[in-house]
């Protein structure tokens, strides 16, 4: 019960997609560089014709990029200095974004299992209160509670209604 109080309440916090905006950069990327190398020829309709091969590029940290048709070096957007600092870019930001997630879910689950009824929960996060279950659930005291939860998730724009993304 604890651990879907948590996931609850993670889903309410905003989240900037980085690996969406890497596949829409890299799609583009490829489209320009294939209407440069093959001017007059749709890139989609040789796609949908399967007259390529799919590849996977190489891309900077955990970043997933699109499965598409591009030339065999796998490498290719390392050779381009400004189209990978934008990949590097995203991936620093990913990565900011991923550690802050974390610490707030950390600090949410300790908050979580320091608590030993609904009620104790409660009344250790009363902002929380539509996470919870209705029922009063007994768990085990494993963890200890920490400072400042609420005021970390209201930082990360929690809840999501209030339209501010994390940016970490």
């Amino acid at each position: 019960m604890r651990d879907a109080f948590v996931r609850a309440a993670m889903h309410d916090v905003p989240k900037v997609d980085y690996d969406e905006q890497v596949q829409k950069f890299v799609r583009e990327y490829v489209a320009v560089m294939f209407a440069r190398d093959f001017p007059g020829i749709d890139m989609n309709v040789v796609m949908e014709k399967k007259w390529l091969n799919k590849t996977s590029l190489c891309l900077p940290g955990n970043l997933k990029g699109p499965y598409l048709c591009a030339p065999d070096n796998w490498r290719m957007l390392e050779a381009d200095k400004k189209a990978w600092d934008k990949l590097t870019e995203l991936s620093e930001k990913k990565n900011a974004q991923e550690r802050t997630l974390s610490d707030l879910e950390s600090k949410l689950r300790s908050v979580a299992y320091s608590c030993n009824t609904r009620a104790q929960l409660l009344e250790a996060l009363p902002e929380f209160e539509k996470y919870l279950p209705a029922d009063d659930v007994k768990a085990i005291r494993t963890l200890p509670a920490l400072a400042n939860v609420v005021a970390d998730f209201a930082k990360a724009g929690w809840p999501k209604d209030k339209k501010k993304a994390v940016a970490a």
